[in-house]
């Protein structure tokens, strides 16, 4: 299993087979939509998702409460760190995020501390070009 450290964030971002030690997250590939849900507990919870090639991944999110405590959903361009779409938190719904490529990783990351309820988003395969892949 290939993965890469943030340094910053204390997380590990695996690339392949995502997994969470607080019984959150997935590993998303070979279709085409799907829903992320999830609230905030101890320890992260990371999301991979992989739509066809020629596709990127849109992400809308359609409920959104971090506001209390440390928790934030932080989304990068799959396993590249260096290549952060988007970090939230707070009660303000985000604007759509969408990757480069075809793949994104999504993180929530939280101490449990709070009366948060959590975000859910949609994820989809947008046929979008952003140049070559």
């Amino acid at each position: 299993m290939a993965f890469l450290t943030a340094f910053a964030l204390g997380v590990t971002i695996l690339c392949t087979g995502v997994t969470s030690d607080s019984g959150c997250g997935g590993d998303f590939s070979g279709t085409t939509t799907g829903t992320i849900s999830a609230a905030p507990g101890p320890g992260p919870c990371q999301w991979s998702v992989e739509v066809p090639r020629g596709s990127s991944v849109k992400l809308t999110f359609e409920a959104f409460d971090l506001q209390d405590g440390d928790a934030e959903v932080t989304v990068y361009e799959y396993c590249n760190v260096g290549n952060q779409l988007g970090k939230f938190k707070g009660s303000v719904l985000p604007s759509p995020v969408t990757s480069y490529s075809n793949k994104m990783v999504v993180i929530m990351t939280s101490s449990g501390i709070g009366t948060s309820t959590g975000f859910r988003a949609r994820w989809e395969g947008d046929n979008f070009k952003f140049g070559y892949r």
